[in-house]
């Protein structure tokens, strides 16, 4: 996954960077890296992004009820 898709990917999903870090349990600034082309993108992490984005898994499957609420708060 490039910088670009996932810029993409962030645009498309309505997600924040805080979001995004919370998915792939990093930090934001971990994800600030990735979205500046610091560091590149680790394949275990593009694989659960496309997983979500193609709707192969949601983020109740992520993380516990709890955080699972406050992302999805995110979006209404």
């Amino acid at each position: 996954m490039t910088k670009e898709e996932l810029r993409d990917f962030r645009r498309k999903q309505k997600l924040r960077i805080a979001d995004i870090a919370w998915i792939c349990d990093v930090s934001p600034r971990q994800v600030y890296r990735w979205w500046y082309g610091d560091t590149p993108i680790p394949q275990p992490v593009e694989l659960v992004l496309l997983a979500l984005a193609t709707g192969k898994i949601d983020a109740r499957w992520l993380r516990s009820e709890e955080h699972t609420s406050e992302l999805q708060s995110h979006h209404d």
